[in-house]
């Protein structure tokens, strides 16, 4: 081996351990099932005052989407 290359090998630091990643796959299936229990027969969902602005069906329809729902 490469004497620079033991070197840096040897005076770099150890990459720190990863965090524990949470499981959330239940926690997502729960929020999907959710939304699709909340989305009205029109497809669209409710908002604030009982109305369907397009940021709230475009938000709920894309977690839908996003997850190949």
């Amino acid at each position: 081996m490469n004497s620079t290359v033991l070197a840096l090998a040897l005076l770099a630091p150890a990459a720190p351990p990863a965090p524990a990643q949470p499981d959330v796959k239940g926690t997502v299936r729960a929020g999907l099932k959710w939304l699709a229990e909340k989305q009205k027969d029109d497809g669209s969902w409710e908002s604030l005052n009982d109305i369907a602005p397009t940021a709230t069906v475009a938000h709920a329809g894309l977690a839908l989407l996003l997850t190949g729902r």
